[in-house]
């Protein structure tokens, strides 16, 4: 499913001049893919079989992300 945008989460988080790991492509792909705002958990969720991470890096990724403003927190 959030294969297909892989690509683009590569370019994304390149052009940003930031580090493409796998963890950074696999959440950013995971978010461009979804019709709607994840949780963190739904997130892990996703990611579990192909691209298992550590609540900590998930975490960290997702700050990354949000600090180099390709996503943004959603007040729940």
């Amino acid at each position: 499913m959030y294969r297909n945008v892989h690509p683009i989460a590569e370019g994304l988080i390149r052009q940003c001049g930031g580090r493409a790991t796998a963890g950074r492509i696999g959440i950013l792909s995971v978010l461009l893919s979804a019709q709607q705002a994840m949780t963190h958990r739904e997130i892990e969720q996703c990611l579990l079989e192909t691209l298992p991470l550590d609540r900590v890096t998930l975490y960290r990724g997702l700050e990354w992300l949000v600090a180099q403003q390709l996503i943004h927190k959603v007040a729940s």
